[in-house]
């Protein structure tokens, strides 16, 4: 789903500044002067501030003039730079409040931003299936439940920029009936079930673009400084007369929707997007991108710490006969014209647990819950439900199960593969079926084919009639993987391969 550049904005109330509309302006590249002090828009009643953390606050206003802050007990003061900015830092404070914020300058008014809690903050972004809200998947019954005064978000409008914006449109919102209809489902699942795990205020930063690829959202000069990625920038920058902007180019979405929060206190990054990545064929070079979008918004943040949470890509597109397996049509069939181990999709899939495996970063599966008729599945409160688990293992040191079987191993033994799992969840089982199904082997001339599966404690034993020396595995190794392997709380087994022979991607 691609979502349009917004033409016209409703500004929410203006009765205790002008903040609001000049950042509006400045968003849509309205040529006005900044009144005497201003703050960005993420700074507004409502909002929710981190916990636990030494927080930033900026704006700006007349050169050379006193800022003060004041929170709670706490205030910091610092001085307007000669380019009209300022920086302060104050805190840490604990969950809780409401409370008032007021800002104050020695030549100017003082702003005030009310109804401001103090919880966990965490922002959410990427393309649809983050984009689709609650009214695209939801019946009113479920949306009539959203009433949590706790759960605040901040929607931001989609936006564009050739460089690095100060400032976006969008504001902070009280979540309800009224509200939630139009919020990221995903955002509101993650938020809402956190909310309730920890019991204190959580606001959820959402920006999300359809259709989006990840380099859109990576700082131009990151991508102009890998060799992978000097083509890409040449490409959008050769055209002459340069061409009008659109949300696929190189930072763009950086600019407009990561920069201008940058800094702003929070505990973690939740991430869904890779589908146009796969489409476009790119599930190779993004085992290189995501991980330089990661650290360059971690650079943003000034922060190597930050947890990175990633939604790996759903079970999409229809079936093939090669998915059918051995409990479905027989081996002399298997002549489909993708050919078990064969598939973009599952290659992202594979960059994408590559990256989840570097330090501060996670995953969870979904290739469980997606429609293969559908690329925007509906189930996105299982996909919150998830992260939250992960988020709660991961992120705040609760024993809790967060993730299915992950393989530890493969060993040969007897014309027969042994694949060694770990499961935080127990022993191994199925979720459908009698037969363990979404496993291929190959030998040494690595055509595959579908193996006869069995449950072995937390070992699977793989074999095939035509394979006497198997040497390589692959697990839901397809765009619409069908693999039934699970463990005890249900949770699915990652997809993988042994194997790095040559992909189809490039």
């Amino acid at each position: 789903m691609l979502l349009p550049p917004i033409k016209t904005i409703q500004v929410p109330s203006l009765k205790k500044h002008l903040l609001l509309a000049c950042s509006v302006l400045t968003c849509l590249g309205a040529n006005s002067s900044s009144p005497a002090l201003s703050m960005p828009s993420i700074f507004g009643d409502h909002m929710v501030l981190q916990q636990d953390q030494i927080l930033r606050f900026w704006g700006k206003g007349d050169p050379d003039s006193t800022i003060t802050v004041r929170f709670r007990e706490k205030s910091s003061t610092t001085i307007v730079d000669a380019d009209g900015r300022w920086n302060a830092k104050m805190g840490p404070f604990s969950a809780g409040g409401p409370d008032e914020l007021s800002v104050s300058s020695t030549s100017s008014d003082t702003l005030s931003f009310e109804d401001v809690l103090v919880g966990e903050v965490w922002l959410a972004s990427g393309q649809s299936n983050m984009a689709m809200t609650m009214a695209d998947h939801y019946p009113s019954e479920e949306i009539n439940k959203a009433a949590y005064s706790g759960l605040r978000i901040f929607q931001m409008f989609t936006s564009m920029q050739a460089q690095p914006a100060d400032d976006v449109a969008g504001k902070w919102i009280v979540c309800s009936p009224e509200e939630v209809a139009k919020i990221s489902a995903v955002g509101y699942f993650f938020g809402r079930d956190l909310h309730l795990a920890l019991k204190i205020p959580v606001g959820m930063i959402i920006n999300s673009w359809g259709a989006t690829p990840a380099h859109a959202w990576t700082p131009k000069e990151i991508l102009r400084g890998h060799p992978m990625f000097n083509s890409l920038i040449t490409q959008y920058e050769s055209v002459n007369p340069p061409p009008p902007l659109e949300p696929t180019a190189p930072g763009v979405l950086y600019n407009a929707m990561i920069h201008p929060v940058a800094g702003f206190g929070m505990r973690g990054f939740v991430w869904f997007q890779g589908e146009s990545d796969a489409l476009a064929g790119n599930s190779k070079s993004y085992q290189t991108l995501l991980p330089l979008m990661i650290a360059s918004w971690r650079s943003a943040w000034g922060r190597e710490d930050i947890p990175f949470l990633i939604v790996q890509l759903a079970n999409f597109m229809k079936f093939t006969k090669d998915q059918l397996g051995p409990d479905g049509i027989a081996d002399a069939s298997i002549s489909a014209k993708l050919p078990p181990g064969d598939s973009t999709w599952a290659e992202l899939r594979e960059a994408q647990a590559m990256t989840a495996r570097l330090p501060g970063n996670g995953m969870i599966v979904t290739t469980d819950i997606g429609d293969p008729e559908e690329i925007h599945f509906g189930n996105k409160m299982e996909v919150g439900r998830r992260l939250v688990q992960l988020a709660l293992s991961q992120v705040y040191g609760q024993e809790i199960v967060y993730h299915g079987p992950k393989h530890e191993g493969v060993t040969q033994e007897n014309g027969s593969l042994r694949v060694h799992f770990s499961t935080s969840g127990g022993k191994l089982q199925l979720t459908a079926g009698n037969e363990l199904r979404g496993f291929a082997i190959a030998g040494k001339n690595k055509k595959f084919r579908w193996a006869t599966a069995e449950i072995q404690e937390k070992d699977v034993i793989l074999s095939h009639p035509d394979i006497t020396e198997p040497v390589a595995v692959r697990y839901n190794w397809a765009n619409n993987p069908t693999g039934n392997l699970a463990n005890d709380s249900g949770l699915p087994a990652e997809p993988f391969r042994s194997d790095d022979w040559p992909g189809i991607t490039k």
